[in-house]
């Protein structure tokens, strides 16, 4: 985002899964335009919707979980639904060949599993890696398990939050990352740094593969986020980073 102008914003289409799924006769899934770089055939990026009713409440056993010292960073989510009409409340997307959440949703399974855990790091979140779906760690196999599945196991890892604060100062001089977005997310994802870099010049801790999250803890509206990484000063950035295992 470099200074007052457009966003250094490169825009691609990443393989996604719209969570949830009519089943009824003669109804197909949509295929996306999908970015070649993820080596996923054009014919598996598919995103899955319902026109059906959200999910009816369900009783959903609560996610494995540390003592509430202990840092939580895995998750096992086991969500149900009664129909493949009803919805997950998830939206997944492929990114260099691994699962994330990029969008959750207050309806269906995951509102009632969001219900059962509370508050807290249990809860789902824009960013989670998603390790495996009923054992399956292959992206395609994912999507059609959670088209044709009423009861899912998620292994879930939780990213470190974390906020950055840049202070302009009056400097004429922009942001300085290359991001990209799924169309329909929620987060930006630092792809580059590019040009004279305010957050490069400053040593904060921003990095490449980094996902933002939230800008001055506005996270409902991608065009509220860029406004905000455009013209706040000073600018708080949340950031997630999914530390090396």
């Amino acid at each position: 985002v470099q200074g007052q102008g457009p966003a250094s914003l490169k825009s691609h289409f990443f393989a996604m899964f719209a969570c949830c799924n009519n089943e009824s006769a003669g109804s197909e899934a949509l295929e996306v335009p999908v970015d070649t770089r993820f080596a996923m055939p054009e014919s598996e990026a598919l995103q899955w919707k319902q026109d059906g009713a959200g999910a009816k409440a369900l009783p959903m056993a609560t996610a494995t979980k540390p003592p509430p010292t202990v840092q939580l960073t895995r998750l096992e989510v086991h969500l149900k639904r009664r129909s493949v009409n009803e919805q997950w409340g998830l939206q997944l997307e492929v990114r260099d060949t691994r699962v994330f959440i990029s969008e959750v949703k207050d309806e269906g399974a995951v509102k009632e599993y969001h219900a059962a855990v509370g508050r807290g790091d249990a809860r789902l979140d824009v960013s989670d890696l998603v390790e495996s779906v009923n054992g399956e760690r292959v992206a395609t196999h994912i999507g059609r398990l959670m088209r044709k599945e009423l009861a899912l196991t998620l292994l879930v890892r939780k990213p470190r939050r974390f906020d950055v604060i840049v202070a302009r100062r009056g400097l004429d001089k922009g942001l300085g990352l290359a991001l990209t977005h799924l169309t329909d997310g929620c987060c930006f994802y630092v792809e580059a740094f590019d040009g004279d870099s305010l957050i490069k010049d400053a040593g904060l801790d921003v990095a490449v593969g980094d996902s933002i999250v939230a800008v001055n803890g506005v996270n409902s509206s991608m065009e509220a986020m860029l406004e905000g990484m455009k013209t706040s000063d000073p600018l708080m950035l949340t950031i997630c980073r999914m530390e090396a295992v």
